[in-house]
């Protein structure tokens, strides 16, 4: 028989607490700076202690008062921001030779130490334009307005077609075309009767539409658009023609009752299907007519100034100018008493401080971040991809003291525009691949590009396989596996020898 008894036990254990504090700050952490403008701008209609500043606005060194709430110091103090600002880590890298930021040009704080906004300028050397007179005062108005399917085919029939009829017949095609890009099946019929024209005339029509772009537009089923796209790549061959014949095999997997009629081994049936798959069944919906969405780069890198080693900056153009208005906080303390209302004012004011800290915290960061990479990858804006770096995030982690999960975080959607073009963050991470000897790393980035200037350099005559890209790279020391060719390869998009000597 088992006593039942109660008793009190006391113990100790740690566990992370995340606080509502935190959490935001991890928020904002990960968004890219379009997001969080718009974040933001959420967060400062709720809050009346906070102002969005616009370009052209100066802030005035607000009263300070005992009276009024303050909140407590959270995350990184002022001082140790300065220093960091200082230190001119955070504008260059080790090799950059640049200006540093006087700390001035940081958040106002007053008397009490309570920071009073956050402006983006403070981290991209006083301007509100791009770091550089070659980067556009409105990127916006570099980027092309998102064209429609209707549009995009209706600026090709005049020159395509030359008679007034043609461009007729033409144009009721278009009108009968759906947003997927296909013909209703009895389009030919109709469009003859209304038009009171031969059929015969009216299909013709129709195949020389079938030839403008995009590939595949005014195909009537499946098979049709498939085929299309596939001779205006050259690709369409009698074994390629017996596959899209058979396509109900293809969606069942009969790799052996295709196998047999095609005619063609599995090593090339296998090309085959890897080819009809990069194929795009409604090459319509490419034109959806919705604004196209803009990638607006999160920081800005240059060339420093006497020409030697690399500037990088927060793009001010994209990121919230954020005010905390203590002059209201002042006068609502001096003229009521009320503890429900000093109360809400202490509230919002340390979440309007905390705002303002963390937004500084996560430019700090990030430019933080660039920097180490940028330092690192040195070599790939002085001679392009082949000289990618192998890197990973916890190389960068343990070089800025930050965690591998704050690293990855920061590199996410966050967009960088360069000497050599605008890159996700995340582009200069890449694994390493071994070597013969052990001595020299190469990265996998580096390697893809080298295959594909390989491919692009083939005879047109002869293609080379996967075994021989694998041999040429073990003659440079670069040791592969032909998997890992195989899959590189089709990660961009390349066929196979087979699909390639046959488009030749």
């Amino acid at each position: 028989m088992v006593a039942l008894s109660q008793k009190i036990d006391l113990r100790q254990s740690q566990s992370l607490v995340m606080t509502p504090q935190m959490q935001q700050a991890i928020k904002l952490l990960q968004l890219n700076n379009q997001d969080l403008a718009t974040l933001v701008e959420e967060i400062v209609a709720e809050n009346p202690l906070l102002e969005l500043a616009d370009g052209e606005a100066e802030r005035a060194e607000p009263e300070t008062n005992s009276e009024a709430p303050t909140s407590p110091e959270l995350g990184e103090g002022s001082d140790s921001t300065d220093r960091l600002l200082e230190s001119g880590e955070l504008l260059k890298s080790s090799e950059t030779a640049g200006e540093n930021r006087d700390s001035d040009s940081l958040t106002p704080v007053a008397e009490d130490g309570t920071d009073l906004g956050y402006d983006a300028s403070a981290f991209s050397g006083g301007r509100q334009t791009g770091g550089d007179e070659s980067y556009s005062d409105d990127i916006n108005d570099e980027l092309a307005h998102p064209e429609s399917l209707m549009d995009h085919i209706a600026v090709q029939i005049p020159l395509e077609f030359e008679t007034a009829l043609e461009q007729l017949i033409a144009e009721n095609f278009l009108e009968a075309l759906e947003p997927t890009g296909y013909l209703p099946a009895q389009s030919v019929e109709e469009i003859a009767d209304r038009l009171n024209q031969p059929q015969t005339e009216v299909e013709a029509i129709l195949h020389r539409l079938q030839g403008l772009d995009p590939a595949g537009i005014f195909a009537r089923d499946l098979q049709e658009c498939l085929k299309l796209q596939l001779q205006d790549r050259n690709h369409y061959d009698p074994w390629m023609e017996r596959l899209l014949n058979n396509l109900p095999l293809v969606a069942a997997r009969n790799l052996d009752r295709l196998q047999s009629l095609c005619g063609v081994s599995r090593s090339e049936l296998d090309s085959m299907l890897v080819e009809l798959r990069s194929l795009d069944p409604k090459p319509g919906l490419r034109f959806s007519g919705e604004p196209a969405v803009t990638v607006l780069p999160d920081l800005l890198m240059r060339q420093g100034s006497d020409g030697q080693g690399w500037v990088v900056e927060l793009n001010p153009q994209t990121l919230p100018r954020v005010l905390v208005n203590r002059n209201f906080v002042t006068t609502i303390n001096r003229a009521s008493s009320d503890a429900a209302t000093r109360s809400y004012l202490t509230e919002k004011l340390s979440a309007a401080n905390w705002l303002v800290k963390t937004l500084e915290q996560r430019a700090i960061t990030l430019l933080k971040v660039a920097s180490e990479i940028i330092r690192r990858q040195d070599r790939f804006f002085i001679e392009g991809p082949q000289a990618l770096a192998p890197l990973v995030l916890r190389e960068v982690a343990l070089s800025t003291e930050l965690h591998e999960s704050t690293i990855s975080r920061v590199t996410t959607n966050k967009f960088m525009l360069t000497p050599r073009g605008m890159f996700e963050l995340k582009y200069f991470f890449s694994a390493s691949l071994g070597s013969i000897g052990g001595k020299v790393q190469h990265s996998a980035a580096a390697v893809k590009h080298r295959i594909k200037t390989m491919i692009e350099e083939e005879d047109g005559t002869d293609t080379l396989s996967d075994d021989q890209i694998v041999a040429v790279l073990r003659s440079s020391g670069i040791v592969i596996a032909r998997r890992t060719v195989a899959k590189y390869r089709e990660a961009m998009n390349i066929g196979s020898s087979v699909e390639r000597r046959r488009g030749r």
